[in-house]
């Protein structure tokens, strides 16, 4: 490991640890069950409890020869009784010390995931180790497991997509990509301009965020003449938490199986709201294919449009012979089927996948699994000063066992409790290459790989950013 990336390790350890304990040892909401009384004597008062947790760190992190910042410990001591506002200020500045923004945007959407996670606690027993202690231990266990399986190279390297079917991908990727900026535009030539179409293309705007009827997704409906093609392009959430909300949620009958409850009444209702353009505009072009496409929630919409216009309700809607695609950027999964789906229809899905990406992993039974990993790393029986000691990355021999105790117990680690959603089409992931970033590779992949757990690595929020995406598709060489 080098000197950078063992420095980023102990940022995020240190800055996770610091936070975290301030969330336990005051025991706020449904994290007050969680807490652990001091191993000498019992406090009433918080402020005691929250001193004796950070003493209870700082000894176990000088045992772990880890070195902590000033600040956290000068905090045990100066703490007043205008707690509240003292915790708030010192959480701001340790966050500021330890992290970049982008290192602070990751710990707090794990923390996110963790609080939504807590729901499905099924146990609903107290942890032996601190819970922040837990994901970043989780978070190590899957860190290397990944460097392993890149230096395997198991990726499948023969992916069936030649130059001219990508760079069809990319043109309406782009457009998925485009409906973010364009969505605030007012006038049809600001669209058109944003979207890279003429104005007089454009069939229908959907950019309402009147809900009385229920939230329906911004969408666009045009016409791509350069290419002999109906585009419908869905727009995501701009928020990546809100993103990875609506991403945990249950699910419905849907065909043969079961649909994402939310993304599908989102994906129904822009059916509802734009089929009488779809059927007027593709007989008066025919010929012309349908094309759906999206990024993130609005990846996962398009997915289950496509879905309903080939085998749901809607699939008497086209004229007879109409070709149907979808082009997803960053779907969550949505659908799990009770029979495998024709190739005729998985081949027209394409889903695109950057990286590390964390919202293509996202489902009620990815977040269950990722309560089994921390249950199984809880299980392990470690000391705080030998979970510490790993995080701090030490080299000696007990160390080093108790790594792979610890690599072991997260790939083990299983849920019963919620079925898998997975993705239905081919899906294309794209990935850094090793040793060299800037050189990204294009692998041929399968829903499991995704839906099976969520993986917290460093570049899970910014890899989903419609931004990331843009690059990547300009960028990526097959």
């Amino acid at each position: 490991m080098n000197v950078e990336e063992s420095g980023s390790n102990m940022r995020f350890m240190i800055a996770s640890a610091a936070i975290g304990a301030l969330v336990a040892g005051l025991g706020f909401y449904f994290l007050k069950r969680y807490r652990k009384k001091c191993v000498t004597h019992e406090h009433d008062d918080i402020l005691e409890k929250l001193k004796c947790k950070l003493e209870k760190f700082k000894r176990a992190a000088n045992e772990a020869q880890i070195e902590l910042k000033e600040t956290v410990t000068e905090t045990i001591e100066t703490m007043e009784d205008n707690l509240q506002e003292q915790l708030e200020n010192w959480t701001e500045n340790v966050k500021n010390s330890l992290m970049t923004q982008d290192m602070q945007d990751a710990v707090g959407t794990i923390q996110f995931v963790l609080d939504k996670l807590m729901t499905f606690d099924m146990e609903a027993k107290s942890y032996e180790s601190f819970t922040f202690i837990l994901i970043a231990l989780v978070k190590k266990a899957q860190h290397d497991q990944e460097k392993l399986e890149d230096q395997q190279s198991k990726h499948e390297t023969n992916i069936d997509l030649n130059p001219a079917q990508f760079d069809r991908a990319r043109r309406f990727g782009q457009y998925a990509i485009n409906m973010y900026p364009t969505s605030w535009k007012g006038d049809l030539d600001s669209i058109g301009e944003r979207m890279g179409i003429s104005a007089d293309s454009i069939l229908m705007v959907w950019f309402n965020d009147d809900e009385d009827e229920g939230h329906c997704p911004k969408f666009l409906l045009f016409l791509d003449h350069e290419v002999n093609s109906l585009v419908l392009a869905v727009r995501g959430t701009f928020s990546i938490k809100d993103a990875i909300l609506d991403a945990v949620c249950d699910e419905v009958p849907f065909l043969d199986g079961f649909a994402h409850k939310g993304i599908l009444v989102g994906a129904q209702r822009i059916i509802t709201k734009v089929q009488d353009h779809i059927v007027s505009s593709l007989a008066e072009h025919p010929g012309y294919q349908l094309v759906v496409t999206g990024h993130s929630l609005g990846a996962g919409a398009a997915e289950l449009i496509t879905l309903d216009l080939m085998l749901g309700r809607y699939s008497n809607l086209l004229p007879p012979g109409t070709a149907v695609s979808c082009i997803a950027l960053a779907a969550p999964p949505v659908f799990r089927s009770q029979s495998a789906l024709p190739p005729r229809v998985t081949n027209a899905i394409e889903i695109y996948i950057n990286n590390y990406d964390c919202v293509p992993r996202l489902s009620l039974g990815s977040i269950a699994r990722l309560l089994a990993c921390m249950r199984a790393v809880d299980s392990l029986g470690l000391t705080l000063t030998e979970q510490l000691s790993i995080l701090a990355e030490r080299s000696d021999e007990n160390v080093q066992n108790n790594v792979s105790r610890l690599m072991e117990a997260v790939k083990q680690a299983r849920q019963d409790k919620f079925p898998m959603l997975e993705h239905p089409g081919n899906i294309f992931h794209v990935k850094k290459a090793p040793g060299d970033e800037t050189k990204q590779i294009m692998y041929k992949s399968h829903s499991q790989e995704f839906t099976d757990a969520l993986l917290l690595l460093d570049d899970m929020i910014v890899d989903h950013l419609h931004t990331s995406y843009e690059v990547t598709l300009q960028n990526v060489q097959i």
